[in-house]
């Protein structure tokens, strides 16, 4: 594939370049913290993401650019897990230049990647391109089903202020809770745990175990926010029942823990130990100096998540929602519950 680089209605739109990084994450903050009041990235984490094993800057990002040079908009494609049939655009757009005609490039530039992936397709599956907005952006919203896109999924981002409080964990007798750390056999078990675990959540598919833990594997030990030494798995016997990864910061915010990940392998659940894994997070997150702990959840997780985080007194900041369009029709493989 050829590197992006065409214009439109005067503005340029290019493949992402060294030179537009630290704008591109200025663009990303400015545009989140005109909706939900944060910055969501930092640096070294665009990097991290950019770098990733399965993005290809010069042909899955999209910078845009005013005729005078300023950075406007940028987004970023990924095909999803093989056999790519579950695609996914992200957009941001500087709050001062929206109305613009800037969604509507990035948007097309979006479509226009998807279809080269839709070429690629298994035969008879069918192949869905999906995007998110914030439930406050309504004209967001309204753009998107013009597009042909309906609004198939919500999540939440939850949150809770640690205090005295929090209740500490209790783990089941004949259950053990351990460091996942960086040994890359415990990594391992942890990951295939979590795999299994994540296969009964909405929109998930099936994939091959070795490409799972590499793509895992990268992330989590590139991210800067990421602590291995503060993530944990539980076992019975030899068997991880239960994992949890968990970040020491969200974005700039040095003040919030983050849950990234937490699952019980279906044999195992309803044994409270969800619960005594999310409880512990509160503790060692509170050790590490966090003074708030933050998720996000399906928001009709079909694991129950969602009514245990609220048991455990987590609250709702806000939703973010889910619009998928469909390229082609077909079999799905993404489960839906």
């Amino acid at each position: 594939m050829e590197e992006l680089n065409t214009k439109v209605n005067e503005l340029t739109l290019l493949a992402v370049q060294e030179k537009h990084y630290r704008d591109v994450v200025d663009v990303i903050n400015a545009s989140d913290r005109a909706i939900v009041g944060h910055n969501i990235v930092t640096y070294d984490e665009f990097m991290n993401d950019l770098n990733s094993l399965e993005t290809n800057p010069a042909t899955d990002t999209c910078v845009v650019l005013s005729p005078s040079g300023e950075t406007l908009g940028y987004s970023d494609f990924w095909a999803g897990p093989e056999p790519h049939v579950r695609l996914y655009g992200f957009v941001r757009i500087h709050p001062q230049h929206r109305g613009e005609g800037i969604g509507t490039a990035i948007t097309d530039w979006l479509e226009t990647r998807a279809a080269q992936e839709l070429a690629k397709a298994p035969a008879g599956l069918r192949v869905t391109l999906g995007m998110r907005a914030y439930a406050a952006q309504t004209n967001a919203h309204e753009f998107l089903e013009n597009r042909g896109f309906l609004h198939a999924r919500s999540s939440y981002r939850m949150t809770i202020d640690l205090d005295e409080s929090i209740p500490q964990p209790i783990f089941p007798p004949g259950f053990t809770l351990r460091t996942i750390g960086s040994d890359e056999t415990y990594l391992r078990l942890a990951l295939q745990a979590e795999q299994e675990a994540f296969l009964d959540h909405y929109g998930v598919m099936p994939e091959p175990f070795e490409a799972y833990f590499k793509r895992r594997k990268h992330y989590l030990l590139n991210e800067p926010g990421t602590d291995l030494s503060v993530c944990y798995m539980v076992l019975e016997g030899d068997d991880v029942v239960a994992v949890d990864f968990n970040a020491i910061s969200l974005a700039d915010d040095q003040n919030t823990g983050w849950v990234g990940t937490l699952s019980v392998r279906r044999p195992w659940r309803k044994h409270g130990l969800g619960l005594a894994l999310l409880l512990n997070a509160f503790h060692e997150l509170g050790k590490c100096g966090k003074s708030r702990v933050g998720l996000y959840v399906d928001a009709e997780n079909l694991t129950g998540a969602l009514r245990l985080y609220q048991k455990a007194g987590m609250h709702v900041d806000y939703e973010n929602r889910y619009f998928e369009k469909e390229l082609r029709p077909g079999i799905d493989l993404a489960n839906k519950g």
